[in-house]
């Protein structure tokens, strides 16, 4: 028998190494199912007089077949420092491969419950008005493909792959109480409005409609990363950092009484582990609430059978309300304890006051 040892041309890699197990990356599993979503909702109305109506309404969901990404290749047992490379490989599920693996596989689950209320009123008066109330809670062991809507502190979202309950927490986009006030008024000046509804003064005072739109929200969730191989599980991968949560350091407060941007919560109060996963649950902690209000102003300007104007005036977050964003925000989106400057915020979660103004013809 003969056997061969390589091929003729312009190859790469004629022949294969002696050790192929070194590639890495992202993966799917090959029997990754596409993701299925069970809603459920149940509402109640009653009207009141012939404009007001008022709706309370229960909204769930149940969701499976998420996306479940994590490091598939370390091991799923933590050891204390100073085990060897050889012991941690012994655990981890294909030792042979000396580089980590991120492997999605559709195990992930979800589910949402919310209230909802609204109260509409009718265009009386020319003011049409709606207010609403959600308060819900969605709870999850992944965010998002590839952990792409993980949020701050995404890195540790999945801090032990083979342990899915101890990465169940409230989703990176969980907003418990989320209030909206929207409002339209016609001023009844100009053309078919009560007053000044012809002549000169129709087309210089009349045809205005102002619009508003209130939104305040709890705050974001945001996740805390110890990094470094915290439990000792990558092996002779020597690659996994960051993937770990951190110890909750016994009887120190991890909120202050009056959080600020410099110090919003307390880095002393948590504990970079040692030789185990953190006992710090993911998505604990929260940035501030936010609340803006945009406002805009319309004039119609009828000029001929078909043809018209129209003149807008925008103003977005009006007040120039500098609502905080959550710790890590735009510093590579994480929150890192034991670095410089954990705990303080160094952005905002919505852009300054916004001018913007208009003009358009329709014919």
């Amino acid at each position: 028998m003969r056997r061969t040892n390589s091929i003729e041309g312009h190859f790469a890699n004629p022949v294969t190494p002696a050790s192929p197990w070194s590639i890495g990356g992202y993966y799917d599993d090959p029997h990754f199912k596409p993701p299925y979503s069970n809603q459920w909702n149940l509402e109640l109305q009653q009207q009141f007089g012939r404009y007001t109506s008022l709706s309370l309404a229960y909204v769930g969901s149940s969701n499976g077949d998420l996306d479940y990404t994590g490091n598939a290749n370390a091991s799923p047992i933590a050891y204390p420092a100073g085990t060897s490379r050889a012991q941690e490989d012994a655990t981890r599920p294909i030792p042979w491969m000396v580089s980590n693996l991120h492997w999605g596989a559709s195990t992930g689950r979800s589910n949402y419950n919310a209230l909802e209320a609204r109260i509409m009123r009718q265009a009386t008066h020319n003011l049409r008005t709606i207010l609403s109330y959600t308060w819900g809670k969605s709870i999850d062991d992944s965010s998002g493909y590839f952990g792409a809507e993980n949020g701050i502190g995404g890195g540790a979202a999945v801090q032990n792959y083979w342990d899915p309950r101890s990465n169940r927490s409230v989703s990176s986009y969980d907003i418990p109480q989320f209030v909206s006030l929207a409002a339209l008024y016609q001023i009844p000046l100009g053309h078919g409005q009560q007053y000044f509804n012809h002549g000169p003064l129709a087309y210089l005072v009349g045809d205005w409609q102002t619009n508003m739109i209130l939104q305040a929200r709890s705050g974001q969730p945001f996740n805390l990363v110890a990094n470094g191989d915290i439990a000792n599980i990558e092996g002779s991968v020597n690659t996994l950092s960051g993937y770990g949560r951190p110890n909750l350091v016994p009887g120190v407060n991890p909120t202050p009484q009056n959080p600020t941007s410099a110090e919003w919560f307390n880095p002393a109060a948590f504990a970079i582990p040692s030789g185990q996963f953190g006992n710090f649950s993911r998505n604990v902690m929260r940035g501030s609430h936010v609340w803006q209000t945009d406002f805009s102003m319309f004039k119609h300007i009828p000029i001929h059978d078909r043809i018209n104007g129209e003149f807008r005036a925008e103003a977005f977050n009006l007040f120039n309300i500098q609502c905080l964003a959550p710790p890590g925000a735009g510093n590579s989106n994480q929150v890192v304890i034991g670095q410089t400057g954990t705990g303080a915020v160094n952005q905002i979660s919505y852009v300054p006051r916004q001018l913007q103004f208009g003009l358009r013809f329709t014919f």
